[in-house]
């Protein structure tokens, strides 16, 4: 066809070629993001879905600051109740005391191997470490219960792993023998 033909079509029909032009843009555009609405929708409903747990989140933010202030004082607390097998002297004058205050007397006291006194199939631990000890004590049925009772809730965690108990002699008529071995928690 001859472009001078065209020209005048187009000039005798400006409103139907203008709107043939745009109805081929607007069939291309449709074509091209023909997807895009439905993947528009879904980012807006996950949009929508962390807004609000974020605002759930800042009802729920009463008073962060003094509920993290108090975790980090607890942190700390704990830390204080861990044990260091390094300070060997303050580990046995720590169960020399619960000796003076329960009355019992403390025949042997040992820090043990922990490869010795480690059960198997035991969990190993990462961020601590157990610290073993023996004991073999004697004393009275309510003055050996005072003692458990008193390491129970020392200080320090503490896990008993073996005891033992059986009456001293004749000689010592009330006594109790008892022997166990006990694992204090402590930092790696």
């Amino acid at each position: 066809m001859d472009p001078q033909i065209i020209l005048a079509k187009i000039k005798q029909y400006p409103f139907a070629v203008g709107g043939a032009v745009v109805s081929i843009i607007l069939i291309i555009l449709i074509w091209q993001r023909g997807g895009i609405s439905e993947i528009l929708e879904a980012e807006r409903d996950e949009v929508d879905k962390e807004w609000t747990i974020i605002e759930e989140n800042d009802k729920r933010a009463v008073q962060l600051e003094e509920h993290v202030a108090q975790l980090k004082a607890n942190a700390a607390e704990l830390g204080d109740r861990l044990m260091s097998a390094e300070q060997r002297a303050l580990n046995y004058q720590y169960i020399f005391e619960l000796e003076a205050e329960t009355g019992i007397r403390i025949q042997s006291l040992n820090q043990a191997e922990l490869s010795k006194t480690r059960k198997k199939g035991a969990p190993k631990l990462t961020l601590f470490q157990p610290i073993a000890y023996t004991l073999s004590a004697r004393g009275t049925y309510t003055q050996i219960l005072d003692f458990l009772n008193k390491l129970h809730r020392g200080k320090y965690f503490v896990r008993v792993d073996d005891f033992n108990s059986s009456s001293a002699s004749q000689v010592e008529p009330g006594l109790v023998s008892i022997s166990m071995s006990m694992d204090f928690l402590g930092s790696k």
